[in-house]
């Protein structure tokens, strides 16, 4: 693990209130993934510590979006919309915070890359 990688994840511990290291393989590899996709699109083998701040946002959102799904079968979770006891029933909406695009890595590139492509390499 890079010192910038450390970093990164004492920062999304952080802010997601994490306190052992638990969590640290499943969040590295949110952070390895965002990194490998930045410096694929901007031809650079370095990864730009003033894209941080994705970074973190990235692998936040991945462990929210995550953390309650079941990762072994491809079926998406049913969320429960309607509750009946003693023949009173109660309707509500569930909503997500993150939703899928967040932790797509090409849709999350995708609605960064104004600020993504500041530090490409460009070739002539």
């Amino acid at each position: 693990m890079t010192s910038n990688e450390q970093t990164i994840l004492d920062k999304v511990k952080k802010t997601l209130k994490i306190k052992t290291e638990q969590y640290d393989d499943i969040l590295l590899n949110y952070i390895q993934i965002f990194e490998d996709k930045i410096k694929s699109i901007c031809k650079r083998c370095d990864f730009p510590c003033q894209l941080n701040y994705l970074c973190v946002q990235f692998a936040v959102n991945s462990y929210a979006y995550y953390k309650d799904k079941d990762l072994t079968t491809a079926n998406e979770q049913t969320n429960v919309t309607k509750a009946t006891d003693n023949g009173q029933s109660v309707d509500f909406k569930t909503t997500e915070i993150v939703s899928k695009d967040d932790v797509d890595i090409n849709s999350f590139a995708d609605k960064n890359m104004a600020e993504i492509s500041n530090y490409a390499f460009m070739g002539w």
